[in-house]
């Protein structure tokens, strides 16, 4: 609906989203309707890290900021297997 709603290929709005064919979104989940970026905005976040919180995942972290995944995990040399980081530890965002 939401492709439709906004005129996006629904291949778009996955890639856009690095979500996988299938994948079925939830209510209040946030989307990007264009491309995320390599690193978070100083409006978004002034800390250059995020704390990692219980329930977090790298693919969440990268969609709360707005976040390339692939970026994300290169800013953190992480390889893209890596299991999420620890509640409490520093994940860098920018």
């Amino acid at each position: 609906n939401i492709s439709d709603e906004f005129r996006i290929r629904l291949n778009k709005l996955q890639a856009y989203n690095e979500l996988f064919d299938g994948y079925v979104l939830s209510e209040g989940e946030r989307i990007y309707l264009n491309k995320k970026k390599n690193y978070a905005s100083k409006h978004t976040s002034k800390d250059p890290f995020y704390i990692v919180k219980g329930g977090d995942s790298m693919h969440g972290i990268s969609q709360l900021f707005g976040i390339r995944l692939k970026k994300l995990y290169r800013l953190n040399r992480m390889q893209l297997d890596d299991n999420l980081p620890p509640v409490g530890y520093p994940v860098r965002i920018r």
